[in-house]
C-alpha cells in the first residue's frame, strides 16, 4: 500500500513537471514567433523607407524623351533649333499639314507648326505633335479614328473625305494639358500633367475569312494607370 503512494506521489510529480515543461515551451516559442514578426515587420518597413527614398533620389525628366527626329522611308519630320517642325516627303493623306493633298513626293522640307517640342509619326500617313504650351495636335490620315473625336475643336469642319478614309491637311488641335505623347499605327496614348493616361483611336484589327474584329475607341479613355514624376 505505501509503494502504492509512492508510486503515484511520483507519477504526480512527473505529471507537473511535464506540464510545467510544456508551459515553458509554448511560452518559448510565442516570446520568439512574437521577437521573429517585430523582425519582420521592422525589415519589411525599412525596406520600404528605403525604396522609397530612393524613388524620391530619381527624377524624370521628360524633356529628354521627346522625340525631334522621326519618319519612314515616306516621311520625315524634324523640329530645329527654334522649335520649328518641319516635313518632307509624300502628301496623299494631307501629312505635310499645308492644307492639299496630292500624289507628289516632296523633297524639299516645308514648315508645319512652331513652339513644337515634341514629334511623332504613326507611319500609316498621320502625325501628331506637341507644343510648348501642351497642346496636342495631329494632321494626315484620320480614318482609323485618331482624330475623329476631336469635333469640339473644329475637326468636324476641316476634316475632308477621299476613298472613304478622313484626312485632316491642316493641323488640328486634338487635346490639351498633355504632357507627352505618342501614336501606334492607328491610335494615340498621351499623358497629361495631372499624371493620368489616356488612349483612342483603333488599338485592334484582326481580319480573316470568316470574320473580321476590331477594337475601336471612339474617343480619349481613361486608364486605370498614373504616372507621376
Amino acid at each position: 500500500m505505501l509503494k502504492n503512494k509512492y508510486i503515484q506521489k511520483i507519477l504526480v510529480s512527473l505529471f507537473v513537471v511535464i506540464c510545467i515543461a510544456a508551459i515553458s515551451c509554448v511560452m518559448y516559442f510565442k516570446s520568439n514567433i512574437k521577437d521573429s514578426t517585430d523582425v519582420n515587420n521592422k525589415v519589411v518597413a525599412e525596406t520600404e523607407q528605403y525604396h522609397t527614398e530612393k524613388l524620391k533620389d530619381i527624377s524624370i525628366n521628360i524633356a529628354d524623351h521627346y522625340i525631334t527626329n522621326t519618319g519612314d522611308p515616306g516621311n520625315l519630320y524634324s523640329i530645329d533649333e527654334n522649335n520649328v517642325l518641319w516635313g518632307c516627303g509624300n502628301n496623299e493623306w494631307g501629312q505635310l499639314a499645308q492644307g492639299t493633298r496630292d500624289y507628289d513626293v516632296h523633297n524639299e522640307k516645308v514648315k508645319i507648326a512652331e513652339n513644337v517640342v515634341h514629334v511623332d509619326y504613326s507611319r500609316e500617313g498621320f502625325a501628331i505633335y506637341l507644343t510648348k504650351d501642351n497642346k496636342l495636335y495631329a494632321f494626315g490620315h484620320a480614318g482609323k479614328g485618331t482624330e475623329e473625336f476631336s469635333k469640339k475643336y473644329g475637326y468636324d469642319k476641316t476634316a475632308k473625305l477621299f476613298d472613304n478614309n478622313y484626312y485632316v491637311d491642316t493641323p488640328r488641335l486634338i487635346m490639351e494639358d498633355v504632357r507627352y505623347a505618342r501614336c501606334g499605327k492607328f491610335d494615340i496614348i498621351a499623358i497629361k500633367n495631372d499624371g493620368s493616361v489616356w488612349s483612342w483611336g483603333t488599338t485592334y484589327e484582326s481580319m480573316t475569312f470568316e470574320n473580321y474584329a476590331v477594337s475601336f475607341i471612339k474617343k480619349p479613355e481613361k486608364s486605370l494607370i498614373m504616372l507621376f514624376w
